[in-house]
């Protein structure tokens, strides 16, 4: 079928992708299909909108014509996973994250992670701000979606 043609097309054309499964899931007013793609290495949440991109151009030329209408939604399972360690935290420097200390909660970039101090720098109405807090202080830190 076209959508089974269209997972092919972009396995060929995309080397770094491991798989990518097709699920229809019925419902009362039609047949909806699900594509999830699996990278080698996961996902950053910087490539997500480069991937998407890429198989909307790669799409839109060789199968478009063929569908009458269509959405995509794009997602990324645990796109707000905890960061639950030192390691995940240094992994995740330059991501942006949602900390919670108990003086301080915001939404902003995770600058750096050194010596046991944690620098997000965020938005304080129309002014860049940053904080600088002790990785024994944080409550909570996870990754978040930025609209």
């Amino acid at each position: 079928d076209q959508i089974s043609n269209m997972i092919d097309y972009f396995c060929k054309i995309s080397p770094q992708i491991k798989n990518i499964d097709k699920i229809n899931i019925d419902t009362a007013d039609n047949l909806l299909e699900y594509i999830n793609i699996v990278k080698q290495n996961e996902f950053s949440f910087k490539e997500i909108p480069e991937y998407t991109e890429n198989f909307l151009e790669n799409i839109r030329e060789e199968y478009d014509k063929d569908f009458d209408e269509y959405l995509l939604d794009v997602s990324c399972a645990g796109c707000e996973r905890r960061i639950r360690n030192e390691d995940e935290l240094r992994r995740a420097v330059g991501e942006y994250v949602h900390i919670k200390t108990r003086e301080f909660e915001e939404d902003g970039y995770l600058k750096s992670f050194e010596n046991g101090k944690v620098t997000v720098e965020y938005m304080d109405k129309t002014r860049k701000k940053a904080v600088t807090v002790n990785y024994d202080d944080i409550k909570m830190i996870r990754y978040a979606v930025k609209f």
